[in-house]
Formats: C-alpha cells, sequence, structure tokens
C-alpha cells in the first residue's frame, strides 16, 4: 500500500532529517586543536576558559600529568561544542599545600583561526600543548647577507667580534642605541650571558655581569653597566663574557673605565647629556681618601636610555606572586618515594622567568623573585635562596619556605627541625639527608639568630 504524508509530516518529516543531519554534522566535526602557536592573522578569541582538578596529597609528577590529560580533554571538547577550531593554552598553576586542596588549573584560549597573512609572524602561546610551559627566550635573526640564523641560549658560539669600545650619543654603545631591534642587537653582539622576561612583553638581556639591555616590544630602550633588578648572588652565577666584562671602553671620547675625575669634570658628568630624545649618564664611585681628608670619583659605568624611559608599574608582580611554587613542588619530589627519577627541570610545572646560557655543563633558571636553580642538562643539581635577591627599588626581603625551614626561623626551632645529626658552626647550618644537602644561613645577633638564606645541593 502505497503511503502518502500530509504537509504537516511532510514538515515534521524534513525537521527530522535536518535534526537527523545536524547530529551527523557535530558527530563528524573536527576536534578543536592545541596550538604551540597563534596564527598569524586576526583570529577571533570566542571564550577564555579555566578548569580545573584535583590532585592528591603529595602528588608526584605522574599523577600531575595524569590529572593533566584529564584537564586537556576537558578543555578540548568545551572548545569544540563552542565552535572554536583552535585552543592556546595561556597559564598553568599547580597549588601542593601539603593538605586536601591541592589542585592545578589549565586557562586555555578558544579561538576560531583564520588563514596566515603574509608578513605576520606567529607568536609563540605561553603554554604549549601538552601543558608545559614554553618560553621564547630563542630570536631568529636575518643576516644581512639574508641568510637566517636562530640564536639560542643553549649555543655557546655565537661571539661575534666588537671593534668598537666607544659609548656616546652619536654611536650609542659599541654601535647599538636604544631604538634598535632585538635581532640588531643579537646579530651584533651575539648570545646573551642571561634573559630575564618578567612580562610577555618586556626583556631584559645581560651580556656577561656587567652589561644590560632592556628590550619593550623587541626594541630597545636602555644600556647600562648595572642591572636593575640583581645584585651581586645572583651576578656571580651569570657566565662571564670576557667581551664585556674585560671591555676597557671610552665614554663621550674622553674619560675611560676606571679612570679618576677631578671635582669639575665630576659635575659636568653628573649631570647627564641629552640628545634627540636620548639621555646618557655616567656611573661613579666615591670614596675618602689620604685619611679621609679629600673625595676620590672613579667613572665604573654608564647608562644609555630614552629621555622618558621608565618601567611599568607592576613589572615584577608576576615574578613575585611565583613565589615558593617551586620549591613546595621540589619538596614534594624530594619527598616522594620515586625522587631519583624525578627532579628535573621537565619536572616542574611553571615557568622561569629567567634562564642563562650553558657555562661549563651548567645552565642557571631564575623561577620567582628567591629562587635561582642550577641545572646540568635536565637534572637540577644546585638551588640558591636569597630574599634579596631581586632588588628593584624599594622591593623589601621576600619570604620563601622549604618544608619545614623558613625565613626568619628562630635559630632553636630551626635545629630542632634539622635533628641532632645537622651541623651547626657559626652562621651556618648543615643538614644532610642523603641525597641531598640542606645548608642554611643564619643572621642577626649571638642569642637572636634567625634563618636567611638556603642553598640546596641535589646530588642524584
Amino acid at each position: 500500500m502505497k503511503r502518502t504524508l500530509s504537509m504537516a509530516c511532510l514538515a515534521m518529516a524534513g525537521s527530522l532529517s535536518c535534526a537527523i543531519a545536524h547530529a551527523h554534522s557535530s558527530n563528524t566535526t573536527a576536534d578543536a586543536q592545541f596550538l604551540s602557536q597563534y596564527p598569524a592573522c586576526d583570529y577571533e578569541v570566542i571564550d577564555v576558559v579555566t578548569l580545573s582538578g584535583h590532585l592528591p596529597d603529595r602528588a608526584v609528577t605522574n599523577e600531575i600529568d595524569q590529572e593533566n590529560q584529564k584537564i586537556l580533554q576537558r578543555l578540548q571538547q568545551a572548545a569544540t561544542e563552542s565552535g572554536a577550531d583552535a585552543i592556546a593554552l595561556v597559564d598553568r598553576k599547580v597549588q601542593l599545600s601539603g593538605h586536601r586542596n591541592n589542585r592545578l588549573w589549565l586557562t586555555a584560549e578558544f579561538i576560531r583561526s583564520c588563514d596566515d597573512k603574509p608578513g605576520v609572524v606567529r607568536e609563540m602561546t605561553p603554554v604549549a600543548p601538552d601543558g608545559a610551559f614554553q618560553v621564547d627566550f630563542g630570536v631568529t635573526v636575518k643576516t644581512k647577507i639574508g641568510r637566517e640564523m636562530t640564536i639560542e641560549l643553549n649555543t655557546n658560539d655565537a661571539q661575534p667580534d666588537i671593534s668598537s669600545r666607544k659609548v656616546d650619543l652619536q654611536q650609542g654603545v659599541y654601535g647599538i642605541n636604544p631604538g634598535d631591534s632585538v635581532e640588531k642587537v643579537l646579530e651584533t653582539f651575539g648570545t646573551p650571558s642571561f634573559i630575564f622576561s618578567p612580562l610577555r612583553d618586556w626583556k631584559v638581556m645581560s651580556y656577561g655581569r656587567n652589561h644590560w639591555l632592556t628590550f619593550h616590544d623587541s626594541e630597545l630602550k636602555k644600556i647600562s653597566t648595572e642591572s636593575d633588578f640583581f645584585r651581586y648572588r645572583l651576578l656571580n652565577e651569570i657566565p662571564f663574557d670576557d667581551r664585556f666584562d674585560e671591555r676597557k671602553w671610552e665614554l663621550l671620547g674622553k674619560y675611560e673605565k676606571g679612570q679618576k675625575l677631578e671635582q669639575a669634570e665630576y659635575k659636568k658628568l653628573a649631570q647627564g647629556k641629552q640628545q634627540e630624545g636620548q639621555r646618557l649618564t655616567a656611573l661613579t664611585d666615591e670614596y675618602l681618601a689620604n685619611n679621609q681628608e679629600y673625595r676620590t670619583v672613579n667613572l665604573n659605568g654608564f647608562e644609555l636610555s630614552n629621555q622618558a624611559f621608565s618601567f611599568p608599574d607592576g613589572m615584577l608582580t608576576s615574578v613575585y606572586d611565583a613565589n615558593n611554587q617551586f620549591l613546595t613542588f621540589l619538596a614534594s619530589l624530594l619527598d616522594a618515594e620515586n625522587t631519583q627519577n624525578s627532579v628535573t627541570i621537565s619536572a616542574i610545572p611553571s615557568a622561569p622567568f629567567g634562564e642563562s646560557k650553558i657555562d661549563r655543563g651548567t645552565r642557571l633558571y631564575l623561577y620567582d623573585g628567591h629562587t635561582a636553580v642550577s641545572a646540568i642538562g635536565d637534572t637540577i643539581s644546585k638551588v640558591l635562596v636569597e630574599p634579596e635577591l631581586i632588588q628593584f627599588g624599594d622591593t623589601p626581603a621576600q619570604p620563601w619556605k622549604f618544608m619545614s625551614f623558613y625565613y626568619g626561623q628562630p635559630l632553636n626551632e630551626a635545629l630542632d627541625i634539622a635533628g641532632s645529626d645537622a651541623f651547626h658552626y657559626r652562621d651556618y647550618i648543615e643538614i644532610d639527608r642523603g641525597d641531598y644537602m640542606i645548608k642554611l644561613f643564619l643572621t642577626g645577633e649571638k642569642d637572636a639568630e634567625t634563618v636567611y638564606a638556603m642553598e640546596l645541593d641535589i646530588y642524584f
């Protein structure tokens, strides 16, 4: 029997067929893909989503990785359902408090991508597709002859000769001026010794320990022989570069490094020199000589910058916000049963803010306002904890905590926790834990000593 459908049935049938087609289309829609670089076009961010997952007490690397994968799957499903075709991970946080509120957070941008535009450079996402932080310390440089070369901090041989030793307002510093690009600096000076990046669009590069170059949006803003952020404790860990550390520079065609200045010369230099929006300032040391009868002034440095240069408010906020994250996670690794396979840079869930080139097989990382880490390959070998590792303006000392030891801890309390096998001599305590050694440094008057800094040597 032939069956006919009424108009209503046809409408319903049409709706049903459309629903089936829509369901089929939804089932076959490709999942949104995680990006390691943003699209080189005017892409659309349709949503920013943060998801979290619970971590067990004293979570080890494998347990964090498992929860990380679960969150990535949830993010991919949510992004696909939202109509996004790409996902950029922008933040990852781990909270390991030693209690039941241990959690892992991932934040992602859901993106509707587009075709790359010619001439637009792809930028790296803050977090890689697998949930690991990635820091773009390397720079690809196009040389004058058109050849591209990549200068990264793991190459030690990019040290071109620098013929100039002049510092003035015309030639800048050895031929480099404020306003020059980071590419030009890298091509002229080669591999930096250390890079510090407290904000995505700000980088501070050092050549040796006494030439510091500050960039904003890849443009050079300032060159100084003194660091704005670091003092001797961290400077002593940065690799030397004899091309700069031993350089006998010449200021304004008249004054040389280390030269003693007469009072008239000193007053003239102290006023600084300005020209076409740039300012050149002499840096000096003053001390009393001849049984403190008269003052001697030595020229020991210089600063060349844009005249209106200043650091933004909150320059170091993200660095200080990360305080103790590294130490908390490291303590959980050292306390875990599978410690021997876990104490590596790649196991750390947070990204460093600073990184040095390799020097004698060791690379230095700066993780927060008080923690610097040395690693041989991927293996962490030493941790330096100093409350005044970064000194910027009136920044106070940054309190730290590692296991049961902490900044400002009374000596007797530290000794009780260290145990009877600990070695105490004058201003330090050594605690041998077999696979690692804790060394606590003390400050204060006798009978009022407190813990100030720490060094941790890891032996495996």
